[in-house]
């Protein structure tokens, strides 16, 4: 089962969502791949928001970014969705070291704009498929909003077992 989620590293209910994954990770774990892909709510880095919801968040998924690159990216994801709304971009180098990274090629990605530039290749993405909100989930194909409880994943599983007839659509679609 591969699931891609967008998110936004501000966001209460991706927060919400992180803890559920863990959850649904452990359950799965042989039979689930997990992407997760920025959608920032904050106009410095995505045109598709009126307003800045989470100001901050494009900067704070640079970060996450910065740490997917050094192969940091789930302790980074864990310290900052732990940290809850509580979380202040003041502390992201801290939590960047805390997390493992190395700090000087951090600071010099994080200057480079390449960190930028994959947040907009997942923009992009989103756009595409027509992703508006976080946490927004696309599980084998099918466009799910808002957060997956481990129960509905049991539900969204049992009917990607299901056959599909010739005049069914598939589960989630209309």
């Amino acid at each position: 089962i591969r699931i891609v989620e967008f998110v936004d590293f501000l966001c209460p209910s991706c927060q919400e969502a992180a803890r559920f994954n863990k959850a649904i990770l452990a359950n799965y774990r042989d039979r689930v791949a997990l992407w997760v892909r920025h959608f920032p709510l904050d106009e410095a880095c995505n045109p598709q928001v009126q307003r800045s919801l989470h100001p901050g968040a494009c900067r704070l998924a640079e970060a996450v970014e910065c740490a997917r690159r050094q192969g940091k990216f789930w302790p980074l994801h864990d310290r900052v969705f732990g940290k809850g709304m509580a979380y202040r971009l003041a502390n992201l180098e801290e939590d960047a070291a805390q997390a493992g990274l190395e700090m000087e090629p951090f600071r010099q990605f994080m200057a480079s704009g390449q960190a930028l530039e994959a947040i907009q290749r997942d923009l992009e993405e989103a756009g595409r498929i027509g992703i508006f909100s976080t946490p927004t989930f696309v599980v084998n194909g099918i466009l799910i909003r808002g957060v997956i409880t481990p129960d509905q994943f049991e539900e969204i599983v049992r009917g990607l077992q299901q056959p599909v007839s010739a005049g069914d659509t598939a589960p989630g679609r209309s």
